[in-house]
């Protein structure tokens, strides 16, 4: 069981990959088209984004373990293909659309968020 001080420490969070400024500024301009999107997306809070990992973590520890994990990694390229709209839940408040830039497959993808899952420390909670 985790002291309260250490839960102190623990934060909701993603780990994400941010496109180029280029994707950025045209997932944005996307964003701003939709014209009833739950939420829009700029460079000051709700980043486009591809989401690797999620989880409740200590950030020292994820910080310095995603590190390693990337520094043990080559650069590849993520490729970007089609736009997909759906309906969001009525809970963010009815008639809102989700647009995603849908991400094609990739093995260097895949094998960084395999190593990055595997890798992070994994936090259990009290009931």
């Amino acid at each position: 069981m985790e002291s309260k001080e250490r839960q102190a420490e623990i934060v909701a969070g993603d780990i994400v990959i941010l496109p180029s400024d280029e994707i950025m500024e045209e997932a944005i301009l996307l964003n701003r088209r939709i014209g009833n999107a739950a939420f829009n997306l700029s460079r000051v809070d709700f980043f486009p984004h591809i989401t690797l990992a999620m989880s409740y973590m200590n950030l020292q520890e994820v910080f310095s373990r995603v590190e390693r994990v990337v520094g043990q990694l080559k650069p590849f390229s993520v490729v970007l293909d089609v736009v997909s709209y759906k309906d969001m839940d009525p809970a963010w408040g009815g008639r809102k659309y989700q647009s995603s830039w849908n991400v094609e497959e990739s093995g260097d993808l895949l094998n960084l968020h395999q190593r990055l899952v595997e890798d992070l420390p994994h936090i259990d909670f009290p009931d």
